[in-house]
């Protein structure tokens, strides 16, 4: 019984011209893959761009098998730049409830709300997760539960959080 290994088509050296001249042909469709993913076709060139790079350098690459290995690989950046936005829209500063607020008003509530998340580096990683869970509606109890601390600590990195953001937006 011979070697599987033996029948595969020889693989192309990393780097080399051979293997960009492998991996090239796929660009169009993965660009068509990437943007319906994505929605925006100039994230997915950026995506489908950083594929080919990985794949450049990829010791390990198989010959036979570079469209799945691109798709795969174009797919999952695709997934991580989601979870990026998702995450991004997840905990940006939402001071500002819709409603009756006038334009002028959520505007300035949005600008101060930006000025507050850029102070959140200050803080402890503890006030930071208390504040956080504060402003998603959480009760301190409630955070402290989740971040499994006591109430006591949990309060206490509340009101340390707060003292240091009122202190924060008053020098600003």
């Amino acid at each position: 019984m011979q070697d599987r290994r033996n029948e595969r088509a020889p693989s192309t050296r990393p780097h080399s011209p051979e293997r960009w001249a492998l991996l090239v042909p796929h660009r169009e469709r993965l660009v068509r893959v990437a943007a319906g993913r994505l929605g925006n076709v100039d994230e997915a060139e950026d995506c489908v761009h950083e594929s080919l790079i990985r794949a450049l350098g990829f010791a390990g690459l198989d010959s036979e098998r570079v469209g799945a290995f691109l798709t795969s690989v174009v797919s999952r950046i695709c997934v991580d730049r989601h979870r990026a936005r998702s995450r991004a829209r997840r905990t940006a500063p939402r001071l500002w409830v819709a409603g009756d607020a006038s334009f002028e008003d959520r505007v300035c509530d949005r600008v101060l709300g930006a000025r507050l998340y850029a102070h959140l580096v200050q803080l402890s990683p503890r006030e930071r997760a208390v504040l956080r869970a504060r402003a998603n509606g959480y009760s301190v109890k409630e955070a402290a539960e989740r971040l499994e601390i006591s109430l006591k600590a949990a309060e206490s990195a509340f009101t340390r959080g707060r003292a240091k953001m009122l202190a924060l937006t008053e020098a600003a």
